[in-house]
Formats: C-alpha cells, sequence, structure tokens
C-alpha cells in the first residue's frame, strides 16, 4: 500500500488531488483489491464443487437474466450518474428529489414486472439443462436492478466510496460466507443451492445499497420539481446502450452454451473472468472520474479534461501491462487452479488477456461517450462488435471450442476500442489512447 501511495502521489500533485487520492482514490482501490480476491475465493468453490459442467449451467443461467435486467437498471444508473451532479452544479434540490421520485417509481415496477415475463416464457418454452436454473434465477432481477440503481444514485451524489461496497464488497461477501458453509457444512452443495445463495446476496446487496442512499441525502421537506421529457429521452438511449453492451459482454458464453455444452461455458467464464481481472485499475478510474467528466465536459474545460484522461489511462496501463504479462506466463497453472476439467481454456485466457491489454490502452472511451451525451457512437460500436462475434462464433466455436470463442470475443473488443477511439476525438475532442492521439 505505501508503494502504490507513492507511486500514485506523482500523477496527484496539487493540493486538491492529493485530498482526492486518499479520500478517494486509495479507498477505491481498496475496495476493488478485495472484491477480486473474493471474486477469487468464490470461483475456486463454485469451480472445486460443481465442476466445470455444474460451474458452467450455474454461469449460464445468470448470464441469460443479466442482460435483461441492465436494460432497464443500468441505463437508469448511468442517466443518475449524468444528470445527478448537473443538478448538484445547479443547486436544485427539488429537481433532484424529483428525479429520485421518477425513476425509482419507474424502476421497481419495471424489474417485477421484468421478473414476471422471464419466468413465464422460460416455463413455457421447451426445457433442457438450464431451464430450471434459469426459472429460479429469474427471482434475483428486482434486487440486482435495484442495487444498481441505488448503487448509481450514491455515485451521482458524488460518494464514490460509499457507492461500491454494495456491489463489490457486501454482495460477494454474503455469498461467500454463505458459499462456504454450505460447502463444508452442508450435503445440499449444488447448481439450485449456489443459485439460492446467490439470490440471497444480491438481496443483502440492494438492503445496503438502499439504506446508504437515503441516509446520504436529504429529501424531507423539499417540493420535488421534474423534466421528465429530458429524463424519458436519456433513459431510452441509455437502456438500449446498456442493455446492448451487456448482451455484448455475454454474447460469447450464451453462443458457446447453444452451440457446444455446459462444460465448455465453465471453462470459458472462468479464463474469461480472469482476463477480466486486468480491467481491475481502469474499472476503479472509471468509477473515480465518471462524475468529473460530466462536470468537466457542462463547463467545457477540454484542456482539463484531457490531462485528466491522459494521466489517468497512462498510469491505469502502467499497473496492468506487468499483471497481464504475469498472467500469461502462469496462465497454464492458473487454470489448473481451478480443477483438472479447467486446463483446456489456458489458450483462450492468453488471447483475451492480450485483448484486455489493448482495451486498456484505449482508456475509458465508453464512460466518456456517456457522460459526454454521445452514448449513439457507443450503441453503434457495439452493434459492429456483436455482429463480428457473432459470425466468428458461428464459424469457429464449433470447430476449436473455447479458443474459437476467445478469438471471437477478442476480435469484438479490439473492433469496438478503434471505432470508439475514433469517434472520442472526432466527437469530444479528446484523445483517449495511452498514447494520445494529436
Amino acid at each position: 500500500m505505501q508503494f502504490l501511495n507513492k507511486f500514485l502521489e506523482s500523477f496527484f500533485k496539487n493540493e486538491g488531488d492529493r485530498k482526492k487520492l486518499v479520500s478517494v482514490v486509495i479507498p477505491s482501490f481498496a475496495i476493488q483489491s478485495t472484491a477480486i480476491l473474493l471474486g477469487l475465493a468464490t470461483n475456486f468453490i463454485l469451480a472445486r464443487g460443481l465442476g466445470a459442467s455444474g460451474y458452467g449451467v450455474f454461469t449460464f443461467a445468470f448470464s441469460a437474466i443479466f442482460p435483461l435486467v441492465n436494460l432497464i437498471s443500468f441505463g437508469l444508473g448511468v442517466l443518475m450518474v449524468r444528470e445527478m451532479p448537473h443538478i448538484i452544479t445547479l443547486n436544485s434540490p427539488g429537481l433532484l428529489k424529483g428525479l429520485h421520485h421518477w425513476s425509482v417509481k419507474l424502476a421497481i415496477p419495471a424489474c417485477i414486472l421484468l421478473a414476471i415475463i422471464l419466468a413465464s416464457v422460460v416455463y413455457f418454452l421447451p426445457h433442457n439443462t438450464y431451464t430450471v436454473p434459469i426459472l429460479i434465477a429469474s427471482a434475483v432481477i428486482p434486487f440486482y436492478g435495484l442495487m444498481n440503481y441505488y448503487t448509481a444514485s450514491i455515485k451521482g451524489l458524488h460518494k464514490i466510496v460509499l457507492s461500491q461496497i454494495a456491489d463489490n464488497l457486501i454482495r460477494p461477501g454474503v455469498f461467500l460466507i454463505l458459499l462456504i458453509w454450505v460447502y463444508f457444512f452442508s450435503k445440499s452443495f449444488g447448481v439450485y443451492s449456489v443459485i439460492y445463495i446467490n439470490i440471497i446476496a444480491f438481496a443483502a446487496g440492494l438492503a445496503y445499497a438502499s439504506v446508504t442512499f437515503y441516509r446520504t441525502i436529504e429529501l424531507k421537506g423539499i417540493k420535488p420539481e421534474y423534466d421528465t421529457k429530458k429524463w424519458w429521452s436519456g433513459f431510452g438511449s441509455l437502456s438500449l446502450l446498456n442493455g446492448i453492451l451487456s448482451l455484448d459482454a455475454r454474447l460469447d458464453l450464451l453462443m458457446l452454451g447453444f452451440i457446444t455444452n455446459s462444460t465448455q461455458v465453465g471453462i470459458f467464464s472462468i479464463a474469461h473472468k480472469i482476463a477480466l481481472t486486468l480491467y481491475f485499475f481502469l474499472s476503479v478510474m472509471n468509477t473515480i472520474i465518471a462524475p468529473s467528466i460530466s462536470r468537466m465536459n457542462s463547463l467545457n474545460d477540454k484542456a482539463g479534461l484531457q490531462r485528466m484522461i491522459t494521466k489517468t489511462v497512462r498510469w491505469v496501463m502502467a499497473l496492468s501491462l506487468p499483471a497481464g504479462i504475469l498472467i500469461i506466463i502462469f496462465s497454464k497453472w492458473i487454470m489448473l487452479y481451478f480443477g483438472k476439467d479447467f486446463a483446456g481454456g489456458q489458450l483462450a485466457l492468453i488471447i483475451m488477456c492480450v485483448a484486455q491489454l489493448f482495451s486498456i490502452s484505449c482508456g475509458p472511451v465508453g464512460v466518456i461517450s456517456m457522460m459526454t451525451g454521445h452514448e449513439k457512437y457507443n450503441t453503434i460500436a457495439t452493434i459492429m462488435s456483436m455482429a463480428i462475434t457473432i459470425i466468428l462464433n458461428l464459424i469457429l466455436t464449433p470447430h476449436i471450442g473455447v479458443t474459437g470463442t476467445a478469438i471471437a470475443a477478442s476480435a469484438g473488443i479490439i473492433i469496438w476500442n478503434i471505432y470508439m477511439i475514433i469517434m472520442v476525438k472526432a466527437k469530444v475532442g479528446i484523445s483517449s489512447w495511452v498514447y494520445k492521439i494529436k
């Protein structure tokens, strides 16, 4: 931690930056680091206890659900992060209360209705290995969706550290504790039991996030004001974008499940999650800088925005690259750590690590586009990425399985980032690449 503190201080030189380092950046690193450790421990127990096939069923069930709920909750969440700092800048508490009333009245019934519709549709479709797990897992939708909403609202209030606790500490912490108890002290450890445990963990995350939000904001005695036309417009475009982004993130796994079997899904899921740990540093900074991007853009402070983005992406890359090299070198032993069934994912892990490093070098292009009102280009890039991913999956996955899926996923990531770099430069006037395009 002392090394990290000294390293980061070179990028936070003035008094305001140093305060941000101590109060936001270092705590965020601590939370995200703990979340990664919790995730690794959880996935180890799941992989060892369920095997590749059972782990694949568990992963597939939630991967089929999350893109649908993210269509509502992520779009609404990004709207909160984008609009709340602007409203706070305007010093309009009535508008802030109105935004919360409007959004929460939209989120609650939408999540409940979505859970009912999904369960009904899955029940009447032809049954397969994933049918019952998806039916059970659909109960997570209200908890997951509302947790996302309250977490984003806390972030919109500039409570960056608090906004990370529900999904990074409370939810995975509860999941791991209950998982350990069932694994060691119960004979009922299986796919269904871990799905129930995961639902309980999301409920715990929601409870913490909602209580924290209402303790953070004072809404009593304030008359709500509304700008529903603007909010509906923003919600529509952001929901479409985030729904597509969420589907794109899980498209490879879903296609692999349909084309091959749950064992291949389990192997790919582990390799994919390990590769995603490289995104750790950029993910932390995305959480930290998102409100600042919105504020600087509203003030038209292009120079300040460029300095912040360039500084961020360079030190993120400096931290991520060594980690990526180590994962690639020890990829065989890392996959074997989860069990002999997972050894076949070594090459897939290497391929996806290279793609993730390229993505990190391109900077926070997605966050920049959403925080500056250019999310439509993010949607276009994602649709392009999905088309390439689908085509390559159909060609490669039936012949080379997990490796083909990894190639398809990596190609989609690279295309998406190249397009977004070009569009952010053209529309926002900011270069997000590590080398800074002039």
